[in-house]
């Protein structure tokens, strides 16, 4: 049990300073860059990145689902989520078809089959929707 212990440690270790070699402290590989053109002034509650294309992220806040296709550069409005301030919770893109979106909201559930363009409800225990 020890040497498994110490054996964690030596490997995390390793990791540790094999990335600080990699990126000293002034290396441009590990700065964060902000890409916020169009997200200003919104707090954010869920982020999703399509597996095939990461230049497509989408982003829910308080009220609105946010879309980039050119990876974080521009941002844009793709659904209003219905109600006062409703939360976007949750957001999945679906593994074998990215056109087709999933967003958990505090207003309901809702899908898209288009990258966004439409949007319909979900209603609760839809036979073929699981989310």
């Amino acid at each position: 049990m020890l040497k498994e212990y110490i054996l964690k440690k030596i490997y995390i270790s390793i990791i540790l300073m094999f990335f600080m070699f990699l990126c000293g402290p002034v290396s441009a590989e590990c700065i964060w860059v902000n890409k916020n053109n169009g997200l200003s002034g919104h707090e954010f509650t869920s982020l999703a990145v399509d597996q095939e294309d990461s230049n497509i992220i989408y982003a829910g806040s308080k009220g609105l689902l946010f879309k980039t296709s050119d990876g974080g550069e521009n941002w844009k409005g793709v659904f209003k989520v219905p109600g006062m301030n409703k939360a976007v919770n949750f957001i999945t893109i679906h593994p074998h078809n990215p056109k087709i979106i999933y967003v958990a909201t505090e207003s309901g559930t809702f899908k898209s089959d288009d990258s966004g363009i439409k949007w319909q409800a979900i209603p609760i225990g839809a036979e073929g929707d699981n989310v």
